[in-house]
C-alpha cells in the first residue's frame, strides 16, 4: 500500500477508514469487517445476494485473538443465532417485534432508553444496528471466548467496561463449552466451571488455565475392544441432546443393555430407563458413539449413565444432568 496514494483515518465511532487520496473513494472500513465485537453505528449485514453475512466470532482465548468456534450471526426469520463450529445452532434471540428481539427484552426495558436497537429487512437482506442517545453511555456489543453474546458498558468512576449483559445467561448453556468427557456445573465454587469426567484427564492443561475449556478431556487409558471394560455410573442425569444420537435398541434388561455397549468397540456410554410419553411408559436401551459433548450437573431429576472405561480405571459417580448438541429427547 503506497502511503501517496491512499490514508486510514480512526473516526470517532471506531471506524476505521482507507480511502484514496485522489478522489476520497471508500477502499475499505473495519465496519464492514467485523472481528469480534459490533459498535455502535456499524451494521450488522445479511446479504441475500451473495449469501454472505456478518459474523462476530470469539477468539480462540483470552490471549490468541485468532477465530474462535463460537460466532453470531443475524438468521433469515428476523433473529440473531448463536452458533458453534459456524454451524451449529445453540441458541437464538427469538424474532425481532419491532423494538427488540422476543428473547432479548432486556434490550426495550433496561436499555431503551439510553440506546435506540433497529432491525431492517430489505429485498436483498436484512441489518441489525444500535446507536446511543446517551453518549455519556458508551457501550459495544462482542462475541466471548466463553461462547456467551455480551453487552459491556463504559463505568467513567471505574475507569473500565463492565460487562452487564449475557445471552446465555448460563455459560454451562453454550454447546462444547467443556469439550468432550467433562461436567459442567455453575456451582463449582471456587473452581473452574468444568471438571474432567473421572478416569479423564484435560487435554491442553494451558488452554484450561486460560478459560478455554473446549478441548475438553482425554483417557488415562485407552479403551480395550471386547468385553474388558468397566463403566462409571453417573446418575440424575437427563439426556436431552446427543452428538452423534443415541441409537435406541429394543432390549429388555440392563445387563443386556451393557453387553451392547461392550460388544462395539466404537460405544462410549450407555443407559437404560424408563422413557415416559403420550401412550404410556417403555423401557428403553440408549447407546452413544465417540466424544460425549455437553455433560452439565444441574438438580437430581433424570436417569443414569454409564460412561465406558478401561478396566483398571475406578468407577466413581456424580450427579449430572447432560445436554449435548442435538435434539434428542429422552425424559422431562
Amino acid at each position: 500500500m503506497n502511503d501517496s496514494t491512499v490514508k486510514a483515518v480512526l473516526g470517532e465511532d471506531g471506524n476505521l477508514v482507507v480511502t484514496s487520496s485522489s478522489n476520497g473513494t471508500t477502499i475499505w472500513q473495519s465496519f464492514d469487517h467485523p472481528t469480534h465485537a459490533i459498535l455502535s453505528g456499524a451494521k450488522f449485514v445479511y446479504n441475500n445476494l451473495t449469501k454472505k453475512n456478518h459474523k462476530l466470532t470469539a477468539w480462540e482465548n483470552s490471549e490468541d485473538p485468532s477465530e474462535g468456534i463460537y460466532s453470531v450471526e443475524l438468521g433469515l426469520d428476523k433473529s440473531v443465532r448463536l452458533t458453534w463450529n459456524h454451524s451449529l445452532e445453540y441458541y437464538t434471540s427469538g424474532v425481532w417485534n419491532g423494538r427488540y428481539f422476543s428473547n432479548f427484552t432486556e434490550m426495550q426495558v433496561r436499555y431503551g432508553l439510553a440506546y435506540s436497537f433497529e432491525y431492517k429487512s430489505y429485498e436483498n437482506g436484512a441489518y441489525f444496528t444500535y446507536s446511543l442517545s446517551n453518549k455519556a453511555l458508551p457501550f459495544y456489543v462482542f462475541m466471548d471466548t466463553s461462547g456467551q453474546m455480551k453487552i459491556t458498558v463504559w463505568q467513567a468512576q471505574t475507569q473500565d467496561w463492565i460487562v452487564v449483559w449475557t445471552k446465555p445467561i448460563l455459560e454451562c448453556q453454550v454447546c462444547g463449552v467443556c469439550g468432550a468427557f467433562s461436567v459442567c456445573s455453575e456451582n463449582n465454587v471456587g473452581l473452574s466451571i468444568c471438571q474432567c469426567l473421572s478416569g479423564f484427564e484435560q487435554h491442553y492443561p494451558k488452554d484450561w488455565g486460560l478459560l478455554d475449556y473446549s478441548g475438553g478431556c482425554l483417557r488415562r487409558n485407552s479403551l480395550q475392544c471386547g468385553d474388558k471394560a468397566s463403566f462409571s455410573k453417573m446418575l440424575n442425569i437427563i439426556l436431552s441432546r446427543i452428538s452423534p444420537s443415541a441409537n435406541a435398541l429394543a432390549i429388555d434388561s440392563a445387563r443386556k443393555c451393557e453387553l451392547a455397549c461392550l460388544q462395539n468397540c466404537s460405544c462410549s456410554a450407555y443407559a437404560y430407563f424408563t422413557n415416559g410419553n403420550s401412550s404410556g411408559n417403555s423401557i428403553q436401551c440408549s447407546l452413544w458413539y465417540g466424544d460425549l459433548l455437553n455433560i452439565v450437573q444441574l438438580g437430581d431429576k433424570g436417569n443414569d449413565l454409564y460412561i465406558r472405561l478401561a478396566p483398571s480405571q475406578d468407577q466413581l459417580g456424580s450427579t449430572v444432568k447432560e445436554s449435548l448438541c442435538l435434539a434428542i429427547s429422552i425424559a422431562d
